[in-house]
């Protein structure tokens, strides 16, 4: 309707950052969001418990191209792990 009115809206924004939880890991993937949203990333989690798999599918559709995972281990060392989409390898990070 826009569009057919001569305003173009663009695309929606991707997300640079998605923030993914593996196991009990309480409060921290949205610690790590509002960091990362108030170091001017746009940044997305799940806020429900979710498989591997489906928040992966959410990484897709959010098109962002790093991924930050907040496991239990990774927590307890007070570290995450950084992958970014185009590569192989996930780097822990502090």
């Amino acid at each position: 309707l826009a569009e057919a009115e001569g305003i173009h809206l663009g695309g929606v924004p991707h997300d640079d950052v998605y923030v993914m939880a593996l196991g009990n890991v309480e409060d921290a993937p949205l610690q790590v969001a509002t960091t990362l949203r108030a170091a001017g990333y746009r940044t997305s989690f799940n806020v429900t418990p979710r498989s591997l798999k489906a928040q992966f599918k959410s990484v897709d559709r959010s098109g962002a191209k790093v991924v930050v995972i907040v496991g239990e281990s990774e927590l307890a060392e007070g570290k995450v792990n950084v992958k970014h989409m185009l590569q192989k390898p996930t780097k822990k990070v502090l």
